[in-house]
């Protein structure tokens, strides 16, 4: 038998207190679709839902953007950390793995890029 995930979006219709909670019930994850609002709005829906769960949070992003692989391990990057990025589609932790080749083909050493990551 195979197993089914449910997962929840999240929007105007559905980031009220009283959606959250009964949703949070019956789903095993949450998604919230970053190509709408601002950080502020991102924020306060993602502080809204552990308020109620502690499920996975997706961050769905709008196009052309690059999506990092598989993390095995957490990795602490803070505000203005150097990051060693790899074209790998997992990584134990000593770098982000970037499973688009294009990427690589398209930035340069020294260029600043914005990793956006939700707990």
């Amino acid at each position: 038998m195979s197993k089914v995930k449910v997962i929840a979006t999240l929007g105007p219709s559905s980031e009220s207190d009283e959606v959250i909670s009964k949703l949070s019930i019956y789903v095993h994850e949450f998604r919230i679709n970053f190509s709408h609002r601002n950080e502020e709005s991102w924020l306060n829906l993602v502080n809204k839902v552990r308020g109620y769960s502690n499920l996975p949070i997706i961050g769905d992003l709008k196009d052309p953007r690059v999506r990092i692989g598989y993390l095995e391990k957490n990795v602490e990057i803070n505000e203005g950390d150097a990051i060693k990025v790899k074209l790998n589609h997992k990584s134990n932790g000593e770098y982000i793995p970037i499973p688009n080749r294009e990427f690589f083909e398209t930035i340069e050493v020294g260029m600043k890029s914005l990793l956006m990551m939700v707990k």
